[in-house]
């Protein structure tokens, strides 16, 4: 192999070693980013979504009686979640809006409305648009 071949494979190596490397930097970061700011873990495509159910379904071998006792077991619970959320919500919204306003009480006026301005793009970014639940929950 030629030296000038050699040379256009290193260069081409590395550019494509670079471009595998900003890739997977650019998803982990997405990924740890949008943990960040929704304060939940990452799911990704693991979930309740109706594929995911069909093969837990497929999975336990479940005939149509059983299928339909699960789906109101789950339907049932899942309203006593919402319940639930719906009456802890408030609690976390306090405990959230007093640590924003004791962060806000050690800063500058200059700081306080960078950290304003932050908080806004977190919010926007979780979907609230504003103080509150996160838009869609509910």
């Amino acid at each position: 192999m030629t030296r000038p071949l050699q040379a256009k494979l290193l260069i081409l190596a590395v550019f494509a070693l670079g471009a595998t490397t900003g890739v997977v930097v650019k998803d982990v970061y997405d990924t740890r980013t949008r943990i960040a700011f929704s304060g939940e873990p990452d799911r990704g495509n693991r979930g309740a979504g109706p594929e995911s159910f069909q093969r837990f379904e497929e999975f336990l071998d479940l005939d149509e009686e059983q299928r339909m006792r699960l789906n109101g077991i789950l339907e049932a619970s899942g309203e006593r979640y919402r319940a639930l959320r719906a009456e802890t919500r408030p609690m976390y919204q306090d405990i959230r809006e007093q640590s924003l306003a004791e962060i806000r009480a050690i800063l500058t006026d200059e700081q306080a409305a960078r950290y304003d301005e932050w908080v806004r793009r977190i919010e926007e970014f979780r979907g609230r648009g504003g103080r509150g639940g996160r838009g869609g929950d509910e």
